[in-house]
């Protein structure tokens, strides 16, 4: 408790782990400032009683979150963070056909992925839909960009940005817009596995890759968004064959699916096996820390908006 303590005066957040409120670690709750919560060790009352009784003072974390009535129970609860197998594989329905709107947003995900960006085409297919239209006009006009002109149309944008822009903010705001009705947590999680991809990829002698592995991280929980197989989803996008064999799971011992291998291994803590993963591609054990932080914070600042507000740790 004094080392806590001393760590408290550091500045430091701490974190107390499978927190029950039946032991005796009391002493260790009031010096928290996150309390993580297995749902899967505690029972609906007691999961009550700690939201109650720390709720107010303190972050909870609700962890081993199984199922979407788990998700909705733990946030009516008052539990402000989320961890757990839904988060990542909600449940996939086989023969859920994709509307004709989200279709739309395959066929722009196909156009990114050609060899040349056919500009008029991409502007067609985002100026069908008002609101992919207005949330495009929105994203060029925040802080993320500092464009000297007014963007006053689809078109101009697409040429500002060009075609590596075109690739990675286009594949952002389908994947947005495709996420729509679904826990903010998966879009979240997808940005930071796109951006941690790209910003890996030069330390690991993929720099030439990085557009492609931005587009890997962030099609990763594609099968989630839309409920359909991965396997499915990926038969309608040309994806080089090691990127594809990654989001399969397929074993391999690819840098690429290294890469991949890493951002699962990296969200769930399992420390030993990231810290083989990243040693093996080159990026120090410190330099990967930064790295994932600076995507947390990017895919926060990304201008991205959703109907679901509570913050996720994976």
């Amino acid at each position: 408790i004094n080392a806590c303590r001393k760590l408290k005066t550091q500045g430091y957040l701490l974190a107390l782990d499978d927190f029950t409120g039946r032991g005796e670690n009391g002493a260790l709750a009031d010096l928290a400032d996150i309390i993580k919560v297995d749902f899967l060790q505690t029972t609906t009352a007691e999961q009550e009683w700690i939201a109650k009784t720390y709720g107010k003072r303190k972050l909870l974390l609700a962890e081993k979150v199984e199922t979407i009535q788990d998700f909705e129970q733990a946030h009516r609860m008052g539990y402000a963070y989320f961890q757990g197998y839904f988060l990542a594989r909600p449940q996939i329905i086989e023969s859920r056909q994709i509307p004709p709107l989200k279709i739309n947003y395959l066929r722009l995900l196909d156009e990114i992925r050609q060899p040349e960006i056919d500009y008029h085409r991409i502007a067609t297919l985002i100026g069908s839909d008002v609101s992919l239209s207005y949330n495009f006009l929105r994203y060029m006009g925040s802080a993320a960009f500092s464009f000297s002109r007014t963007i006053v149309s689809v078109r101009q944008g697409l040429s500002l940005l060009g075609d590596a822009g075109v690739r990675k903010w286009v594949a952002v705001i389908v994947l947005a817009n495709l996420a729509m009705h679904k826990p903010r947590e998966l879009m979240v999680t997808a940005l930071v596995r796109g951006r941690l991809c790209e910003l890996v990829a030069p330390k690991a002698g993929m720099e030439h890759r990085k557009s492609e592995l931005f587009l890997m991280g962030l099609f990763s929980l594609l099968d989630a968004i839309l409920e359909r197989p991965m396997k499915t989803l990926l038969e309608e996008m040309p994806l080089a064959a090691d990127v594809r064999s990654a989001l399969l799971g397929e074993p391999s011992n690819s840098p690429i699916a290294r890469l991949h291998c890493l951002l699962e291994a990296y969200e769930r803590g399992q420390w030993d096996v990231a810290a083989r993963l990243s040693a093996r591609l080159g990026i120090s054990e410190t330099a990967l820390a930064a790295l994932y932080l600076d995507a947390v914070r990017w895919a926060e600042g990304s201008g991205i908006r959703h109907a679901r507000t509570t913050p996720v740790t994976r």
